[in-house]
């Protein structure tokens, strides 16, 4: 069994309605990880339902694996801290489409780091994360030495005063955004750094630039939203 852990959890309806194929998806992912899947009924009838939070947990440093790769190429055997996941996700997905599921979000985490992926379309993640895990192995010596002590990254972030104009870059919100449309090229625009010490950074990809200022996840940004409120 691999050393990796994987962590699945996700909202299911109240009638107890769960994914076909659910337990043989648990069998199959636990012979290779140390898996722990757990799901829970909920009234809201909105969003949110059958779609995953992944969380792949991983005893070494990206450091290294980001060393490794510069220095080297070395790209052998990096796929399996993903692939092997993706894969048997998206064939129960396959098999539950009425259910319309989808990744909520995909937290990879090292002993140094944690790397957290945002949707932006139906199925982006698993789209994109191949090319962004890559792009960051490519970036990262850069990332590093215009900051220090990073604690996680995010990808991606936007750089759009959001509707209520309480802050300017932020994730894709849940609610009331404002940009019209995404495409996969977003992931690779604006990446959030944050460090240990709590300071922040936008790394923009294509220019190698890093600036130093504030960005908010969903639920900093909520945590501001109903500041605001509250102040009116």
């Amino acid at each position: 069994m691999s050393n990796i852990k994987i962590k699945l959890s996700y909202w299911r309806y109240p009638e107890g309605d769960d994914f076909e194929n659910i337990e043989a998806f648990k069998a199959n992912l636990s012979k290779e990880f140390d898996t722990e899947i757990t799901s829970q009924p909920t009234d809201a009838m909105g969003g949110g339902l059958y779609e995953f939070v992944i969380e792949i947990i991983n005893n070494v440093h990206f450091a290294d694996i980001a060393k490794d790769y510069f220095e080297d190429g070395v790209k052998v055997g990096l796929g399996y801290l993903w692939k092997p996941i993706f894969k048997r996700i998206r064939e129960l997905f396959s098999k539950n489409k009425q259910y319309i599921p989808d990744i909520e979000v995909a937290k990879f985490v090292f002993r140094d780091i944690e790397i957290i992926i945002y949707p932006l379309y139906p199925d982006s993640i698993d789209e994109v994360v191949d090319e962004t895990v890559q792009t960051l192995l490519r970036h990262y010596a850069k990332i590093k030495t215009d900051t220090t002590s990073i604690k996680s990254i995010h990808v991606p972030i936007f750089n759009k005063i959001d509707t209520y104009e309480v802050c300017a870059y932020r994730v894709r919100l849940n609610v009331d955004e404002n940009i019209d449309s995404f495409k996969k090229a977003d992931y690779f625009g604006l990446w959030g750094i944050r460090c240990d010490n709590d300071t922040d950074y936008i790394y923009n990809v294509k220019n190698r630039v890093m600036i130093k200022t504030r960005f908010y996840t969903q639920q900093e940004y909520d945590i501001l939203l109903n500041r605001k409120f509250e102040s009116e």
